[in-house]
């Protein structure tokens, strides 16, 4: 919900202006295609009105993800990469592969765990499909 989007926004602000950015597009892109028919000359000034609104909310999106900080992360990896000291590269790298690891585990857990069931649920399919032909074969 809204404190999500909050997180969202203060761990990755680029990515979620980008989130809507996107949205504000597709509205635009609606708004426009909507505009291409017959309209009645009150409904095009509020058509023209949306998109005149929604011009100035795709700036104003494009303003603040210019002005966002990078993440810390981010100023974390181009300062090691800048002091060219190729051991902290390394260890960073590790401790990322590292965090990278612990968060795939259990995904990869569960896919295997899908995965299986969903050669079971196969498996019984066939059975059924099969036990079906020889019923009419009969």
């Amino acid at each position: 919900g809204a404190s999500c989007e909050g997180l969202l926004g203060k761990l990755f602000p680029v990515a979620q202006s980008h989130q809507q950015l996107t949205v504000l597009i597709q509205d635009k892109v609606r708004c426009l295609g909507r505009g291409k028919e017959y309209l009645e000359p009150e409904e095009r000034r509020l058509l023209e009105s949306n998109v005149d609104s929604i011009d100035r909310k795709i700036g104003q999106l494009r303003s603040k993800r210019q002005q966002a900080p990078p993440h810390p992360l981010l100023r974390t990896f181009a300062h090691l990469v800048l002091t060219g000291d190729i051991s902290l590269i390394v260890e960073f790298g590790a401790c990322l592969n590292e965090w990278k690891q612990s968060k795939r585990a259990p995904l990869l857990e569960r896919k295997l765990a899908m995965r299986k069931e969903l050669d079971r649920l196969m498996e019984i399919s066939r059975d059924k499909t099969e036990a079906t032909a020889e019923m009419t074969q009969l």
